[in-house]
Formats: C-alpha cells, structure tokens, sequence
C-alpha cells in the first residue's frame, strides 16, 4: 500500500506502524491499508514535514518550519518503510539489544539511531543483526533487498524496484 501511493506521486510523510493496518480479506489474504493522510503531499508541492521521529527520514528534520520538496516526503517514506519492514522481520529481542527497537524509543535508542545515521551505517547495523539472529534465509534476502535500497543516507539514492521483492516472495513458499 505504501508503494502504491509512492508511484502515484504521491507522499504519505509519516509512514509508521500506527498508521499501516493489516487486515485479512474474504479469501484470507492479508491485506494492508495506509491511514493518516494529513501529512501527505501530492508530486510537485512542497510542504513543511509533519512526520513522526523516529520514522522519518533525517533529512526532513521534522519540527524545523521549513518547506521541502515532494520528492523529499516521498524519499523519505521508502525510508520509513525501511525502517518498519526491519522492525517486522527482526526479532525484537535482537532490536531491544542494538537500542534500535524504534517501537519504544528511549533516550538510548535516539541516540544510537542518530549517531548511526550519520554514519550512514543503519542499513548495515540491522543486516548485521538479521544476520545473528534466527530469521530465514528468504527473509534475509528480502530485507537485504529493502534496507539496501531505502536505509541510504543520500536521498536520491533511495529507488525500491517493489517488482523484485513480489518476485521474490512469491517465488519462495518459505516467506513469513
């Protein structure tokens, strides 16, 4: 659902779990529903960013009264998403270890997410952590898959081809 909104231009600004509904359909099917548009912006206009910390993307720097691009609210959705598709396919007690369990965000993990931010080594950090902990190789492709290709520190390099991931999941019986 997330992507969709993102190939039709348009912006969410605060892609977050509270805001991602997931729903089983008539042929029990789950099926996922974004809610809380307020913060959204539609391809060419520019707004300032509303979005909630942690999930947002750096370069937004949410509470400073400035506008951004459309581009940047997008970018920074795939980045969320990121961030959100690692908190499920991670174990939270290997999350809660690295004070990156975002879902509970102390002092502690701010401060462990803004310093590896900056390093631009988020993506690698929760690679890492999928590699130590119990997650199936299916979904350790699949995440490496996302994280490499949303969790950049440089926004215009933030491009997700979602045709792969379908691909993959549908190709392997073994996904969740």
């Amino acid at each position: 659902a997330p992507l969709t909104n993102l190939r039709a231009g348009v912006g969410h600004g605060d892609i977050k779990p509270d805001n991602i509904l997931l729903e089983e359909d008539q042929k029990g099917e789950i099926c996922c529903r974004v809610v809380d548009f307020v913060s959204c912006v539609i391809q060419g206009q520019e707004r300032v960013p509303e979005g909630t910390r942690p999930w947002n993307a750096p370069q937004l720097e949410i509470g400073q009264p400035r506008h951004v691009r459309s581009e940047d609210i997008i970018s920074s959705d795939l980045y969320s998403l990121g961030l959100l598709i690692s908190h499920v396919l991670i174990p939270k007690v290997d999350l809660v270890k690295a004070d990156l369990f975002l879902l509970q965000p102390t002092r502690a993990v701010m401060g462990t997410l803004k310093a590896l931010q900056k390093e631009d080594s988020l993506g690698r950090t929760l690679l890492s952590l999928a590699d130590a902990s119990n997650i199936s190789s299916p979904n350790r492709n699949i995440l490496e898959m996302i994280i490499s290709s949303t969790l950049r520190g440089d926004p215009s390099l933030r491009v997700l081809d979602w045709s792969l991931v379908l691909a993959s999941t549908h190709n392997d019986t073994q996904f969740g």
